[in-house]
């Protein structure tokens, strides 16, 4: 977990959120690169789980660029290494299984926490990760 937060931090110096609210973003507006920063984030978690578990385990085997055409299960498993289609379903229904926090927990609430103070998205999830 410590790996996959500091990945996650050192995306942070890309934030449209936090250059737009430096710049004087109104209020209103705040969603807009917000919700930019969060979909840009989700969109490289695989990635950095699949170099993490290379490094860890596969004594840094390089890790395959993601494919536009598979799903974020299938692009994750694959560049795991594996390429079995039961593995793929498993690892689709655990990551819905694993996200679904409904705000019960201290990852969930470290992560609304550290976002209402206006945090960015890679800080905010940075923090639910470490909780």
């Amino acid at each position: 977990m410590t790996q996959l937060s500091m990945g996650i931090l050192s995306l942070q110096r890309n934030s449209i959120f936090a250059k737009a609210y430096r710049d004087g973003l109104s209020k209103t507006q705040y969603w807009e690169p917000y919700f930019e920063d969060s979909m840009n984030l989700i969109s490289i978690l695989p990635k950095i789980a699949a170099t993490i578990y290379n490094n860890t385990f596969h004594k840094k085997r390089p890790t395959p660029l993601m494919n536009d055409n598979y799903t974020m299960s299938e692009n994750l498993t694959r560049m795991m290494g594996f390429n079995n289609k039961e593995l793929m379903n498993y690892i689709s229904h655990y990551l819905v299984l694993h996200s679904d926090h409904e705000g019960g927990n201290v990852s969930a609430h470290a992560t609304m926490l550290v976002s209402s103070a206006l945090s960015d998205p890679y800080l905010s999830y940075s923090s639910g990760i470490n909780g």
